[in-house]
């Protein structure tokens, strides 16, 4: 079983990308659009790897950080959530995605595309016994400001963003919407902008 995987990025798209090692082989991996923006073409990036076998196919699926394989590994396990749905669950950012979890946050889920009511309910029944769940603890019981979340929505930044996107068509009402929702780690222009159109496409 492959579980971890270190090389070159040779080939790159908002649901895949081809890592070639050191011994020369290039794996293909499957990605969520998170993923897609920490990453560059030709860069060097290691990745914990789910390594999924069965009858008809292998696939490997690549996250930045081993909580991440590790609730993804739990989630799948649950019928109806195939690796595709699993990987859109982790394009939120992990801390809101356990803290969905641990207050059985069901709206949370149902906004998830191809998760409805039903399996939604499902998820908060499978998952809010876990240990690793139980055991988290968000930064927000640290007393770390919620400001965090919103602080482009405001700056010279967000006014940019909205400015270059109301341009291009899109409403400004649903760039703002995105904009409260834009996970943390989005800091640039280059990596808020493809993130903000793919969700309104």
């Amino acid at each position: 079983m492959i579980a971890y995987l270190e090389g070159e990025i040779i080939d790159l798209s908002f649901h895949s990308l081809i890592i070639k090692t050191n011994s020369w082989i290039g794996y293909e991996i499957n990605i969520n659009e998170f993923t897609f923006s920490q990453l560059s073409f030709w860069e060097r990036s290691s990745f914990f790897i789910y390594h999924s076998i069965s009858e008809w196919r292998e696939s490997l699926y690549a996250f930045l950080e081993k909580e991440e394989r590790q609730i993804f590994t739990e989630i799948i396990k649950i019928s109806g959530i195939g690796g595709r749905m699993g990987l859109n669950l982790l394009n939120f950012w992990y801390e809101k995605l356990m803290e969905a979890l641990q207050k059985g946050d069901k709206s949370f889920f149902e906004n998830v595309k191809g998760i409805g009511k039903k399996l939604a309910e499902k998820i908060l029944i499978e998952m809010k016994d876990k240990d690793f769940v139980k055991m988290h603890f968000s930064w927000e019981k640290w007393n770390i400001s919620e400001e965090r979340a919103n602080i482009i929505e405001t700056n010279e930044l967000g006014e940019e963003i909205k400015k270059s996107l109301v341009g291009l068509g899109y409403k400004e009402g649903d760039v703002e919407r995105e904009l409260k929702n834009l996970p943390l780690w989005y800091e640039s222009l280059e990596m808020i902008l493809p993130y903000i159109i793919k969700k309104l496409s």
